[in-house]
């Protein structure tokens, strides 16, 4: 499952990773000085992760984010399980393809 959020709230959920312990926090400087010119946001969980040793609670996320002037740009966060659960899913597929599939290596079509 793929969900979004916003500039504003991926900051949150940055900050909630830091005082968690994690080792994924998102970018927040980049977030935040980049805010006013994220369009979409992103987050496919990728796999399990645990906090200081604690059983698996969060999901290491990869964060794809659409920008106005920079392209694509993307990192990790982790989140809490029940918390990814609660967020917004992508219902748009061309928000998802220009994010995932963008910056994607092309490999050129084999002429034999």
């Amino acid at each position: 499952m793929v969900k979004t959020v916003s500039a504003t709230r991926l900051l949150k959920l940055g900050k909630r990773a830091r005082k968690l312990g994690s080792s994924a926090i998102g970018r927040p400087a980049w977030t935040e000085a980049h805010s006013a010119e994220i369009k979409d946001v992103v987050l496919v969980a990728i796999c399990p992760e645990s906090a200081w040793g604690e059983p698996h609670t969060c999901w290491r996320c990869y964060v794809g984010t659409s920008t106005k002037e920079s392209g694509v740009v993307a990192f990790t966060i982790d989140i809490e399980m029940s918390e990814f659960d609660r967020l917004d899913t992508v219902t748009d597929p061309w928000t998802l393809a220009e994010i995932l599939l963008y910056p994607a290596t092309h490999l050129p079509i084999d002429a034999r």
